[in-house]
């Protein structure tokens, strides 16, 4: 009959079996617990038949009854754990790790308790002293450039914060005392024969007669979607210690470019706005901001707003992008209206060092690269150059980006919201935009309404900005007359929101009373043509359109009226017209008029 030693045996046996190791060396805390383990077992030896010692994930620390077989470092699954926590007492008790035990004295676990009450006294004794010489590693936490310390065989010691993101080193503790190849394995990264590059962690190792590159070097080829990119230069110092317990290497790495985060929101490339800085009290500016909620949580697909000049098209933009799981990381913007066609391109994609003349002979971040994680806002997209079109649409279907005299891919994690104040199927239909991109880009279509159909908003909009040029100015906010209001509604506004922040600004700025009138708004968009609802509402086309079935209906009714006065009789009718029979009875059949006996 099997006992429990067998069965823990077993355990740790099909571990091993399944792969379930890792080269490690002891870290100083779990070299610390084990001692400790073993000067409490002098003590209580003759209590216990068996005891067992591992983190709380379940890697391995000590065993007593001592086995012949390598016990640390063997990781036991959840299920490992459940099954012992079953089959033995347990306790949790020790910040950090599980102990489990089988005392012949105590079924219900009396010695465990015990045990676990020495041992944490005992710990925190430890911990006490070494507060002073933790104190120096926790103050390297707080810097922004990665450190870490290997020892000669390039077993981890140490990495400050900063390090083990980059690494993707979750648990920092767990990781000290892992061979490099299994740290990397763990955490994403990929080791590859040396390059004579920069963008590489290069390891040292000590010699008694000086130092040594080793065989290998580490790429960040990180599983996450951070934006953070990370640029090794060559100037990496290595500091040798004497400490027995840290034979190696205290490595600076001096990055060639900040965190891209922190260099985005440095440099302005942050949204600004929320759903909340939206003015408006419209059911119409309401729908549009609940329909654009909705996208904003829609994972990568790509948002089309359209929407006339004026009416806040990025604004919308950057309030998907604070309200999506990507507000944390960048919002780059770029307006496809201001650039050359032969820089689009070079601003989309980047370039490397001397890909054409005149290029930096360090290359240049594309935009997409910046977004990396983030939004990339493509502001005027019927503008882009239809050339370049298809290169965006493979952007879009394969999240790889290729720099300008460069063969390598990189692969992007970008959402990419596009806008425009023109009519893309019409363009479609013309041969001006790509059908495919088109529809690639329309995944979720926003339509902002124009200022001219939700009435409701004009007055608030115009006492805000009225509130925003008093705060700039330092002084109290001017009013709005009941004739100011009236104005500013019958106007057609069509330059939109941002015609209206313009008008309001000026006659802030301008006017010499407290309270704004008629006259005030008249004289402040007076650079304009002065054009109210009631004279024009259409466009150009809509308006001549209008005007033939006026003339139309006009010509119907003089037909009608002149038969009318004839009593039905065409002939007569056409002479009081002063036209022929026969262009009298063209245009009945036209307009389809009969006469009066007829109807």
């Amino acid at each position: 009959m099997k006992t429990k030693l067998d069965f823990v045996t077993d355990l740790l046996n099909d571990s091993a079996a399944k792969g379930q190791e890792m080269r490690h060396r002891k870290s100083v805390k779990d070299d610390v617990a084990e001692r400790i383990c073993n000067f409490l077992m002098e003590r209580h030896g003759s209590e216990v038949a068996l005891i067992l010692l591992c983190t709380e994930e379940g890697r391995m620390i000590w065993m007593y009854p001592a086995q012949q077989m390598q016990v640390y470092g063997r990781c036991l699954s959840a299920d490992d754990l459940l099954a012992l926590k079953e089959t033995l007492h347990c306790s949790d008790r020790v910040k950090g790790y599980l102990l489990f035990a089988e005392s012949p004295a105590d079924s219900n676990g009396g010695f465990l308790d015990g045990f676990c009450g020495d041992m944490t006294r005992l710990m925190s004794i430890y911990e006490s002293e070494n507060a002073e010489k933790d104190f120096l590693l926790k103050a390297l936490d707080f810097m922004d450039n990665p450190l870490c310390i290997y020892d000669r065989e390039a077993i981890f010691r140490y990495g400050n914060s900063a390090y083990c993101n980059v690494m993707n080193i979750s648990d920092r503790e767990a990781a000290v005392g892992v061979h490099v190849n299994d740290l990397m394995k763990n955490s994403g990264t990929a080791i590859h024969a040396m390059k004579s590059t920069s963008n590489k962690y290069k390891m040292f190792d000590v010699l008694e007669n000086g130092r040594k590159v080793l065989d290998w070097e580490v790429t960040v080829e990180s599983r996450s979607n951070s934006a953070d990119t990370l640029s090794v230069s060559n100037n990496i110092y290595p500091i040798f210690t004497d400490d027995d317990e840290i034979d190696g290497v205290l490595e600076f790495l001096y990055l060639n470019k900040l965190n891209l985060n922190k260099v985005n929101k440095i440099i302005g490339h942050a949204a600004e706005y929320t759903f909340d800085s939206i003015i408006g009290e419209s059911e119409e500016i309401r729908q549009s901001i609940a329909v654009a909620s909705e996208f904003a949580t829609a994972g990568r697909n790509s948002v089309l707003i359209v929407g006339e000049s004026g009416v806040g098209k990025e604004l919308f933009a950057q309030a998907i992008h604070n309200y999506s799981n990507r507000s944390q990381e960048a919002f780059i913007a770029l307006n496809c209206a201001n650039f050359p066609e032969n820089l689009f391109e070079s601003e989309l994609f980047g370039y490397v060092g001397g890909a054409f003349t005149g290029a930096s002979k360090n290359g240049q971040l594309g935009k997409f690269e910046l977004a990396d994680g983030g939004t990339l806002f493509l502001d005027e997209i019927g503008e882009m150059p239809f050339y370049f079109q298809s290169k965006l649409l493979r952007v879009l279907e394969t999240g790889k980006i290729t720099r300008i005299g460069d063969t390598r891919e990189i692969a992007v994690d970008v959402r990419v919201i596009t806008a425009t104040n023109r009519d893309l199927e019409r363009m479609v239909e013309e041969g001006l935009f790509r059908k495919d991109l088109y529809y690639r880009l329309q995944v979720l279509n926003l339509v902002i309404p124009p200022l001219r159909e939700r009435e409701d908003d004009i007055i608030p909009l115009a006492e805000v900005f009225l509130k925003q040029v008093a705060q700039s100015n330092g002084r109290l906010a001017k009013m709005l007359d009941h004739s100011a209001k009236k104005t500013l509604i019958e106007y057609n506004w069509p330059g939109n929101v941002r015609e209206l922040r313009n008008v309001i600004q000026r006659v802030a700025l301008l006017s010499k009373r407290n309270v704004i009138n008629d006259k005030d708004i008249e004289a402040s968009i007076s650079s304009k043509p002065y054009s109210f609802k009631a004279d024009t509402q259409e466009t150009p086309e809509g308006r001549l359109e209008k005007c033939r079935r006026e003339i139309e209906k006009a010509n119907a009714n003089l037909l009608k009226e002149a038969l009318e006065i004839t009593n039905g009789n065409k002939q007569e009718a056409a002479v009081l017209l002063g036209m022929s029979r026969a262009t009298f009875y063209r245009m009945m059949e036209k307009y389809l008029v009969f006469p009066p006996a007829c109807e």
